[in-house]
């Protein structure tokens, strides 16, 4: 009565150890092939519609040639800063870099994405985005967006930086509502 309880718990106990030790096994495994893999690509994945950043300025914001990554070690190449430097770019609102397992350097680039542009009375023009940040203008692509402009006192210094003036905010508002409109009553590419 009382043998059959312990040999279950140590079937079970002795499946988890055996389990256990082949994670261990693969893991070293993954450890040392990636130690000794070596950059075969990299690839740049830009989504959207936007063209404020493409392949090339992607490849001069970090600095380098894309072949200069290819045919080192991963072990030596920091994704990280990769990433980091990216991320400093005012037109990216989001960037992933990891390797995948054959060697290929991903970089996934999500770039904002423009609401307004606002001219205002000091000659400092500018892109509001839909999360209300203030963005310079690209002198590689013009964005099909609405434009205010007249006597708005919003200052902007060049960098990515969130509005301060009740008139910009209720202008940013206000072309979020009349977008919304607009995509209600007609579906259009624009909108999506």
């Amino acid at each position: 009565m009382f043998k059959k309880p312990i040999w279950r718990t140590i079937l079970i106990s002795f499946t988890w150890l055996i389990s256990l030790g082949g994670v261990i096994v693969l893991m070293s495994f993954i450890g040392i092939k990636k130690s000794g893999m070596v950059c075969k690509d990299v690839k740049i994945y830009i989504p959207g519609s936007q063209f404020f950043i493409d392949k090339k300025e992607v490849e001069l914001i970090l600095q380098l040639n894309s072949f200069t990554l290819v045919g080192r070690k991963l072990n030596n190449i920091n994704l990280h800063d990769l990433e980091t430097r990216l991320r400093a770019n005012p037109f990216i609102e989001y960037a992933k870099v990891y390797a995948d397992m054959d060697g290929i350097i991903m970089m996934e680039i999500e770039q904002r994405q423009p609401r307004m542009r606002i001219m205002s009375q000091y000659d400092k023009d500018f892109y509001i985005d839909k999360n209300g940040l203030k963005l310079p203008l690209s002198p590689n692509f013009t964005a099909r967006v609405l434009v205010a402009n007249g006597f708005i006192d919003e200052p902007f210094g060049g960098k990515v930086d969130t509005l301060r003036t009740a008139l910009a905010k209720d202008l940013l508002k206000r072309c979020h509502t009349s977008r919304q409109i607009l995509c209600g009553t007609r579906r259009s590419r624009r909108c999506m």
